[in-house]
């Protein structure tokens, strides 16, 4: 593996241009618009999509380290839990691995939400939804290490506000762990980010506002305390 993460996650400038990963010129057009050269560049990424070498490529070239947000839209947790998109998964692995620098991965964000197919709210609710989510993320996360895919970074993205607030479905249920013990079954690096709503980041705007903490294997994780900390 090439490079690392920065080394103050609470510093990270990300970018997310609707042409990604087709093309970098989003990307690039801020970096010439603002002087700013971003840490993260971000796009989301279909179920039996492979991984855009060649956007992360053109990342590595400006200095970011591409963040994909893996969604499994149609994709039942139980059946990925399960193993039956393994031979998907594990060429995916491999490609991230081959690619040998930094890649951050996202795995269903907004799961304490009820719109989205992978959300506990529609994988049976408060009889299992946030541990379905749970079995899956960890599913995932254990074949990438089974690969040797040890330039990956994992990110668990909930919602700041949870949809149906019921105690069930409370954000910190469907955190996947931080690989203090059992590191085979747990992530071992997590990050994790929160998204502020409306009246958090001052109205309603088109610009997405992030609260970010990150906690390494070893570190106690703290729900209150969303200070960063290098993964």
């Amino acid at each position: 593996m090439t490079g690392a993460l920065p080394h103050a996650p609470e510093s990270y400038i990300g970018v997310y241009s609707p042409e990604a990963p087709d093309s970098y010129a989003g990307v690039t057009a801020f970096k010439t618009a603002t002087g700013v050269t971003p840490d993260v560049a971000m796009y989301y990424s279909g179920w039996f999509e492979g991984f855009q070498t060649r956007f992360a490529a053109a990342a590595a070239r400006q200095g970011a380290v591409p963040l994909v947000q893996i969604n499994p839209d149609n994709i039942k947790l139980a059946s990925i839990a399960a193993g039956k998109y393994d031979g998907f998964l594990t060429k995916y692995a491999s490609e991230v691995r081959t690619y040998r620098h930094p890649v951050i991965l996202s795995f269903g964000h907004e799961m304490n939400g009820n719109w989205y197919p992978w959300g506990g709210a529609n994988n049976g609710g408060a009889n299992g939804g946030p541990a379905k989510y749970i079995a899956a993320y960890r599913h995932v996360h254990d074949l990438f290490v089974a690969d040797g895919a040890t330039n990956v970074y994992w990110v668990w993205c909930p919602l700041v506000a949870d949809v149906p607030a019921e105690s069930w479905n409370h954000w910190t249920n469907y955190y996947p762990g931080d690989g203090s013990d059992n590191s085979q079954a747990k992530p071992n690096r997590m990050g994790g980010h929160r998204e502020k709503s409306p009246s958090e980041r001052g109205g309603n705007c088109n610009i997405s506002v992030w609260q970010a903490f990150f906690v390494a294997k070893g570190i106690e994780f703290r729900p209150l305390n969303l200070r960063a900390e290098p993964v």
